[in-house]
Order: C-alpha cells, then structure tokens, then sequence
C-alpha cells in the first residue's frame, strides 16, 4: 500500500526490487500482487483507492534515475487513465483454498 496527499502530491515512489520479475527482484518474499495506492484527499470527506497489477505499475512508471534506486509513477491531478484502476477490488484474490 502507498498513500500521497493527492492532489497536491503526485508521485508514487516504487522500488523495483518489489515488482515480480525485475532483475533487481531477487526476493520474492518482497514482491506484491497488488499495490493499492490511497490518494488522501484532505479537502475531501473521503479518500480514493487505485488497485494496480505489478504489471499496471511497470508500464506507468517513469524510467529509472541514475542514482536512485526508486522509480516513480505519477498520478495526475484528474486521474486520466489512472481512473480506470479505482476501486477495482476484484483484482485481490484469494489464495485458493
């Protein structure tokens, strides 16, 4: 889970080492299935939620800094195509039992 107090912050930080399938990724135990980004909204009586896939994130981040050891993916300030992940709770699943 990652929170920014959106809008008036945008970027989302991500380290590559938690995306499945990265080189940088050597422990899985450190890798999500989900990232549920919670854009607080202090001006607002309620907060949002994007749900993404590791695979939504590596498309929407922005290339690597030299550096930095963290990408970042920024939310803009009308969601754009980032509305299209709000509140997609069907993207958690659990494990089968």
């Amino acid at each position: 889970m990652k929170t920014i107090a959106w809008p008036s912050q945008r970027a989302v930080n991500i380290s590559p080492s938690t995306i499945p399938g990265e080189e940088s990724a050597t422990d899985g135990t450190r890798c999500f299935d989900v990232m549920v980004v919670v854009l607080l909204q202090k001006k607002e009586s309620h907060s949002r939620f994007l749900v993404l896939t590791p695979a939504d994130v590596r498309v929407r981040w922005a290339p690597l800094k030299q550096g930095r050891a963290k990408r970042t993916m920024t939310i803009p300030k009308q969601l754009g195509n980032f509305s299209e992940f709000e509140d997609k709770w069907d993207k958690i699943r659990l494990p089968d039992q």
